[in-house]
């Protein structure tokens, strides 16, 4: 019996040995991929950053994401930002929205969140020509609602809350028509793409069903994906 106790503490040691130098090794990941993001970013600004303010304001953002549609899909017209994408983009990220620039921690984020626009638009824009759907309809915050609630399981959140609905469609809703076309309802995914992911100023959190990881840095952009810019 002696003998048995002894296994079992040693198997405990043991256990707690494993578990904490994984927690090491996670954290030092973490960091590492922290100041990864930084030097990107960094590098970033210095190409776009032209009057050295510290950000990127709408006209540097432009030519910052044709350049990573560029590099990442080859494409030019339909994979490429115009006007009205740039102001999503900013409406989205920009936290206090009074000095007119994204903050260099954003300028991340802002490429992930294009790249899931660029990704969505090509979805729906080939399920319209495969299955001719009518475009000429609009979607209200009511459907909107619906949309999302249809998400919620996959997403593995516990609901999606009305407050929540309307803060997406007011990001999607660039000319404040109350209604959004085909493409704004592409900009209302991935609203709710980067609400899910905790990178937007939504003051409703994300209810998960199942328990994360808090740290902020899990949920950052992966370096090395094809989020990646030019400059990378």
């Amino acid at each position: 019996m002696a003998a048995n106790g002894a296994e079992a503490r040693s198997g405990t040691k043991s256990s707690i040995i494993v578990s904490r130098g994984r927690q090491q090794r996670d954290l030092e990941q973490r960091q590492a991929d922290k100041k990864e993001r930084e030097r990107l970013a960094g590098e970033i600004m210095q190409v776009y950053d032209k009057d050295e303010s510290g950000g990127l304001s709408k006209a540097q953002l432009l030519p910052m994401l044709k350049d990573c549609s560029m590099q990442s899909t080859g494409l030019k017209g339909e994979a490429q930002p115009g006007p009205e994408d740039i102001e999503f983009l900013f409406k989205l990220f920009d936290v206090d929205g009074s000095d007119g620039v994204i903050a260099r921690d954003a300028t991340l984020r802002i490429i992930a969140a294009w790249a899931e626009f660029v990704k969505e638009k090509k979805g729906i824009l080939e399920a319209i020509e495969k299955f001719n759907i009518d475009t000429s309809g609009l979607t209200d915050v009511e459907e909107l609602q619906s949309i999302l609630d249809g998400l919620k399981q996959q997403e593995q959140l516990v609901q999606v809350q009305p407050e929540v609905t309307e803060w997406v469609f007011k990001q999607a809703d660039i000319n404040q028509k109350g209604a959004l076309s085909v493409m704004e309802l592409t900009r209302a995914l991935v609203a709710f793409d980067m609400w899910v992911a905790g990178f937007t100023q939504c003051s409703v959190a994300p209810e998960m069903m199942a328990v994360i990881d808090k740290d902020p840095a899990l949920n950052e952009p992966q370096t090395g994906s094809s989020t990646c810019c030019v400059v990378c």
